[in-house]
């Protein structure tokens, strides 16, 4: 299994790797670190991550989110 990125997603997981890293030093670098661990472990463990239909038929709600979230990963 692979995965990749929206072309919008990429650039807004770049953009803000880039403004984390604006804030302190290091910091955008550790950010990008956790997305790379986290997709690993999606790619590892696919059946471990709830789908958005389990999530609906199980009633379990969203999260919120804050107004400007835009990130969209695509996993293909």
């Amino acid at each position: 299994m692979r995965y990749e990125f929206h072309t919008e997603a990429e650039v807004e997981l770049v953009e803000i790797i880039l403004y984390y890293e604006s804030q302190a030093p290091g910091l955008g670098e550790r950010f990008a670190a956790e997305v790379r661990h986290a997709l690993d472990q999606l790619l590892k463990h696919p059946k471990s991550w709830l789908s958005r239909a389990s999530i609906v038929s199980q009633g379990i709600g969203r999260p919120e989110l804050p107004a400007d979230h835009r990130l969209n990963l695509a996993s293909r």
